[in-house]
């Protein structure tokens, strides 16, 4: 398993998509291109870079991008909610009181696996398209006969 690359990717993609959460993205088509570029993006780079294990690298890498991005939006809870109106109302239907950063901080590694799962799924089916680079299968030259020295 390549730690670094998936620490990387997390770190780079989950910051990215929770500032771009934080900030509230007002049309769902641009939200849905943004998460499938990340995603698409994520999954070339492991394939690509990834000894093997192409699952496994995709799924730690949408866990703890979800879990940077979730963790995010709870430190900011504020400005989360100020720009998510949905997030803010789902929160206030609750029937007792619920801290909204208590809420997001619970539903990180829950959002963390799931996101997981589909980015493993994801980036083994572009492993199965793009593959490994494999030298061509060339056949070996053939051996040369061993000399045997003249008998005396």
């Amino acid at each position: 398993m390549n730690w670094r690359l998936i620490g990387v990717l997390a770190l780079v993609v989950g910051l990215g998509k929770g500032a771009v959460s934080l900030f509230g993205v007002k049309s769902a088509v641009v939200g849905w291109a943004i998460l499938l570029g990340a995603g698409l993006t994520c999954a070339i780079v492991l394939v690509l870079k990834a000894p093997a294990r192409y699952f496994l690298h995709g799924f730690w890498t949408g866990f703890f991008s979800q879990v940077i991005e979730t963790l995010l939006a709870a430190v900011f809870a504020g400005t989360y909610m100020t720009n998510n109106p949905d997030f803010a109302t789902l929160v206030s239907q609750f029937p007792m009181s619920v801290n909204p950063r208590a809420l997001l901080v619970v539903l990180a590694p829950l959002a963390g696996g799931f996101n997981g799962l589909l980015l493993g799924v994801f980036t083994w089916v572009v492993s199965k398209i793009l593959g490994p680079d494999k030298p061509a299968a060339t056949p070996a030259p053939p051996a040369e006969p061993p000399t045997v020295p003249p008998s005396v």
